[in-house]
């Protein structure tokens, strides 16, 4: 397990830092930030932090757009929302609002854990033939919850020379096969999680929730971390990869 203090200066260095959620990669930015400030410096590069998902999406642009061999067309998540929509009114469900996304979710969850689809109750058992629907019209296509998959399958996959996984209490049997592959491809991999932070918990009584708002106000006010100073990063060499490739094919 890589210790926070050295993932810093994996990330100076210019490793790739992939997180279960967009918060986690915004709150280690802020982190970074506030670390090379503490080195007094006046610029420095982006550090290259995102998601997992949008990890897998980055290499798919790069790969499609490098032309390293047929891919399938990958769906933006509202085009996978509207494919759900129309499967679960092709199968006259009358209540559509939230369902098409909610089924997404489950898809992804599915896929994302290595979850068999199973007949169980009426609920799993209209979800599986939801699925099987849904794969049907997708078939010339890919969605993010089959993307890492397909990168997987063929020799389109070429993957940073360093990577850090942080913040996962456990990584999904996906992403853990997904990382195990680019360890396989010659890239460095590791993990690291958040430094543990003492905490205390309390329990207070209102006479109203106008009160307990008005307290829970109060405290926010207090407990506010002052924002550190505008940060001034130059552009990722990732991202300045990714921009020149797609630039470079059109």
């Amino acid at each position: 397990m890589l210790p926070k203090s050295e993932l810093f200066a994996r990330l100076a260095a210019g490793a790739t830092v992939v997180t279960p959620n967009r918060r986690l990669a915004q709150a280690l930015l802020r982190e970074f930030d506030a670390f090379q400030i503490g080195r007094n410096l006046a610029v420095w590069e982006a550090p290259d932090i995102l998601p997992f998902g949008a990890f897998a999406g980055r290499l798919y642009e790069e790969a499609y757009y490098a032309g390293r061999g047929e891919l399938k067309t990958l769906l933006t998540p509202g085009q996978e929302e509207q494919i759900w929509r129309q499967v679960i009114a092709a199968s006259g469900l009358l209540v559509l609002d939230g369902a098409a996304a909610r089924c997404r979710e489950a898809w992804n969850l599915s896929h994302a854990w290595r979850i068999r689809l199973v007949a169980g109750n009426d609920d799993a058992r209209a979800f599986q033939d939801w699925a099987a629907q849904y794969l049907k019209r997708t078939a010339g296509e890919v969605d993010a919850a089959r993307l890492p998959d397909l990168l997987l399958e063929g020799s389109n996959l070429e993957t940073p020379k360093a990577i850090v996984a942080y913040a996962f209490d456990i990584l999904p049997p996906q992403t853990r096969e997904f990382l195990d592959a680019c360890r396989a491809r010659g890239a460095q991999v590791d993990e690291c999680r958040p430094e543990a932070k003492p905490s205390r918990a309390a329990r207070a009584p209102y006479r109203s929730a106008k009160d307990e708002l008005a307290a829970a106000a109060a405290w926010a006010r207090t407990s506010a971390t002052p924002l550190p100073p505008p940060a001034r990063r130059s552009p990722s060499p990732a991202a300045r990869r990714s921009r020149s490739t797609r630039s470079a094919t059109r």
